[in-house]
């Protein structure tokens, strides 16, 4: 399947894709190029069959490693992936068709004019895409309905920028195409749950994120803020802290812990927060600071005094 489209590409340059994914290239292409291959072999004379059959090979040997990567990235149709392959095929034109004297050199000259038409207002258009990075993702999120994680990608890449239908439709398709796909339960219990005020569906969605993506800070943040928003801080201090120990130079993530601490009345774990943050160049105002320290004395005191 991947060599037809691979091959069908270098031929026919149509609906052009900045990260085509496999299971939406059609197949079409290919076949029409493998088909003349045939009659090709078939009907006309070739002087240069061992030319043919290694620029066949080369093809084919250079794009076999494409088909062993690794299921994320093996099921993007990358067009970089042609560049060395594409050399095999240059080979096999020119046995095939500049060097049959079967056709005219008229015939030869119309037939490569009109592909170069047909490719330079193809690219043209396709170049257009890269005007901006909303055209750019919103065209991958758009051309790849059966892929989680093209959808995701675009969703993710295009959330800097816009919050617009296309975003909320780029989760939804990534979440009911493949839940498991990384990240995609974290853009849903955000972006689709919470907004619905669905907050127990949204809770046990990043839960199974943080289980299975336990390097993701952003699904650490979301939960506790979860937690924080109901008012149950000593059960979003977890979530906080594993979030500034992923991601230490987000100041959301030790403002918040911060107020939580101080919230519980755990001054001394405030102060040290405090402490911290300083240190990391996230200013505490110093009457803040003070009122942290003395609130830490104050309770030791009152340890010493109970003892």
């Amino acid at each position: 399947q991947g060599l037809l489209q691979y091959l069908g590409k270098i031929f026919i340059p149509f609906g052009l894709n900045p990260m085509p994914n496999m299971n939406d290239v059609s197949l079409l292409f290919g076949c029409i190029i493998i088909l003349l291959m045939v009659i090709s072999f078939v009907k006309f004379k070739l002087h240069k069959k061992g030319e043919v059959i290694f620029g066949l090979l080369w093809f084919v040997m250079f794009l076999i490693p494409v088909f062993f990567t690794t299921k994320r990235f093996g099921e993007i149709f990358f067009e970089q992936r042609l560049y060395v392959p594409i050399i095999g095929i240059i080979l096999l034109i020119n046995s095939v068709f500049f060097s049959n004297s079967f056709f005219s050199r008229n015939f030869k000259i119309t037939v490569v004019a009109i592909w170069f038409i047909i490719s330079f207002f193809s690219i043209k258009t396709y170049i257009q895409v890269f005007e901006n990075p909303i055209t750019f993702w919103s065209k991958i999120g758009k051309e790849n309905p059966n892929s989680a994680y093209c959808n995701k990608t675009a969703a993710l890449n295009l959330l800097p920028y816009s919050q617009n239908k296309d975003v909320i439709t780029f989760i939804e398709k990534a979440y009911l195409i493949d839940s498991s796909e990384a990240k995609v339960k974290y853009l849903y219990a955000k972006y689709i749950l919470l907004p619905q005020n669905n907050i127990n569906a949204a809770k046990v969605l990043l839960e199974n994120e943080i289980i299975t993506n336990s390097k993701f800070a952003s699904a650490f943040f979301e939960r506790g803020m979860i937690s924080f928003n109901a008012q149950k801080y000593s059960e979003c201090i977890p979530y906080f802290k594993k979030f500034i120990e992923l991601k230490p130079e987000a100041i959301e993530g030790c403002n918040n812990l911060l107020l939580c601490y101080e919230l519980e009345k755990k001054w001394s774990n405030a102060y040290n927060c405090a402490i911290d943050m300083n240190k990391k160049g996230f200013e505490v105002k110093p009457e803040e600071l003070k009122l942290l320290e003395d609130s830490t004395k104050t309770v030791a005191a009152r340890s010493k005094i109970k003892k």
